[in-house]
């Protein structure tokens, strides 16, 4: 019984251990002491950088926008808000979406809820009670682009970041609107 144990389970460990040691890859190094080992930088992807800081919500907001109105510029207005309902989640990035609007508060594209295209949200109001959306429309014909933030006062007096949001007309008879929503 003991050979029996020894020939199928001693041996086979014994010859793994040997062989991985014959034809292993690892380059042993000589002892070192700390004082005169220099830092190098590894060819190792990704070793010694740090990530940039996140894109604030103005940038977001303001990266979308071009984005946007590039894809405009290049396939005209309605292939374009075509391609936006069609592809929202190109146009979604974090917490930002965008929307096209006519001036009479039809939406004309949404990459945030697409269940919203084709409807009228003149009169919504907002948790606040603002009607947010002819807020957008008024400052919209005032100039062609605007960048404004929706900021909230919480119970305990903290002033928070709500929406950060850039308008950008398109035409006479719609604009661009890109959201960035930030966590509060």
């Amino acid at each position: 019984m003991k050979k029996i144990f020894i020939l199928f389970f001693i041996y086979p460990i014994i010859l793994f251990i040997i062989s991985s040691f014959l034809y292993s890859d690892i380059v042993r190094e000589e002892y070192r002491p700390f004082e005169n080992l220099k830092l190098e930088k590894r060819g190792i992807p990704g070793s010694g950088f740090v990530q940039s800081k996140p894109d604030t919500p103005s940038a977001l907001a303001k990266k979308l926008a071009e984005k946007a109105m590039k894809y405009i510029k290049k396939y005209g207005k309605e292939n374009a808000i075509d391609l936006f309902t069609k592809k929202y989640r190109k146009f979604r990035k974090y917490n930002t979406y965008l929307f096209v609007l006519d001036m009479e508060g039809n939406i004309l594209a949404h990459t945030g809820n697409t269940n919203l295209v084709n409807a009228n949200l003149f009169n919504t109001k907002d948790f606040m009670g603002n009607h947010f959306i002819r807020d957008y429309i008024n400052k919209i014909k005032l100039t062609s682009c605007i960048d404004y933030a929706n900021l909230y006062y919480n119970k305990e007096g903290n002033l928070f970041l709500i929406q950060y949001i850039h308008l950008e007309r398109i035409d006479e008879n719609c604009f661009l609107g890109t959201v960035a929503v930030d966590k509060y």
